[in-house]
C-alpha cells in the first residue's frame, strides 16, 4: 500500500444482496481476540478494495469487467513500476498474466476473459491491458478499518469494515503524513493519526481465509456499501 496520485475510477458491477446466512447479532467479534498484526494485516487487504473503489461484487455473479478494473487500478496505485510505455499508442500498459494473478490473489477467481472495461480506463488490446488516464495529481488516500469480524458457515467470516477518505489536513501535511499508521488497529493508531481521516461510509464484507506460499491470507466472496453501522451490519447478516 502506498500513497498514490489522484484520478478518477468507477466500476459498474451489478448490486448483489448478502445471502441471509450470516452470522446471529450475538456472535463473538473475533477482533477482540486478534492480534495487532493480524488485524493490521486485515485492514490493509480491505484497503485494497477501499482505494481502487471496487463496487457491490458477489462472487457468486459477477462481470469480469469489474475484476478487471480493479486489478488494473490496483497496479496503477501499489505496482505502477509494472506499467511499461508504449510509445505509439501513448499510453502506458500491463501484461494480462499479471491482471489475471491480481485477480486470482484477491478474489481466487481464474479464467477471466480479456476484455475493455465498460468505462474505458482500462482498453485491451495486443494481448495488453492499457492504462487509459494520467498518473499525475494530487496525493490522496482511501482506507478501511475492519471495526466487526464474526465467522460464518463453510469456513468463512463476515466484516463491518468503516471506510475512511483523507481530510485538508492529509493534504496540508502530505510530505509528512506515514500512511502506515493508518493500517494499525484504529484503537492503536498514534495520537495524530486520526486528525488525518474522515469517515466516509461503511462495506459488509465476506472473505474466506486461505494460505498462499505458507502465508496467511483472504479472498474476497463480499464486498457491499453501506451508508450508516447498522446498514453494514444488516448486510452480514447480524
Amino acid at each position: 500500500m502506498k500513497k498514490f496520485r489522484r484520478f478518477v475510477f468507477a466500476f459498474s458491477v451489478c448490486a448483489m444482496v448478502f445471502s441471509c446466512a450470516g452470522p446471529s447479532f450475538a456472535a463473538a467479534n473475533l477482533l477482540d481476540g486478534m492480534s495487532d498484526a493480524d488485524w493490521r494485516a486485515l485492514n490493509i487487504f480491505f484497503s485494497n478494495f477501499c482505494e481502487s473503489r471496487l463496487g457491490d461484487f458477489d462472487a457468486a455473479g459477477y462481470d469480469d469487467t469489474a475484476l478487471i478494473s480493479f486489478a488494473v487500478s490496483h497496479n496503477v496505485i501499489n505496482n505502477r513500476k509494472l506499467f511499461k510505455e508504449d510509445a505509439a499508442e501513448g499510453q502506458y500498459y500491463i501484461g494480462k498474466d499479471r491482471v489475471n494473478a491480481t485477480i486470482e490473489k484477491y478474489f481466487g477467481i481464474q479464467g477471466v476473459t480479456p476484455q475493455s472495461a465498460e468505462e474505458g480506463f482500462v482498453i485491451f488490446k495486443k494481448d495488453r491491458y492499457y492504462w487509459d488516464d494520467v498518473f499525475e495529481g494530487s496525493p490522496w488516500f482511501a482506507g478501511g478499518q475492519a471495526v466487526e469480524l464474526h465467522e460464518g458457515k463453510d469456513r468463512t467470516l463476515s466484516a463491518v469494515v468503516e471506510f475512511y477518505t483523507d481530510n485538508e489536513a492529509f493534504q496540508n501535511d502530505v510530505g509528512k503524513v506515514n500512511i502506515k499508521d493508518f493500517y494499525a488497529p484504529k484503537k492503536s493508531w498514534k495520537k495524530n493519526t486520526a486528525q488525518y481521516y474522515d469517515l466516509s461510509g461503511y462495506f459488509g464484507a465476506k472473505i474466506a481465509p486461505r494460505v498462499k506460499n505458507g502465508k496467511k491470507t483472504y479472498i474476497l466472496l463480499e464486498w457491499r456499501e453501506a451508508e450508516t453501522l447498522e446498514e453494514a451490519r444488516k448486510l452480514i447478516g447480524e
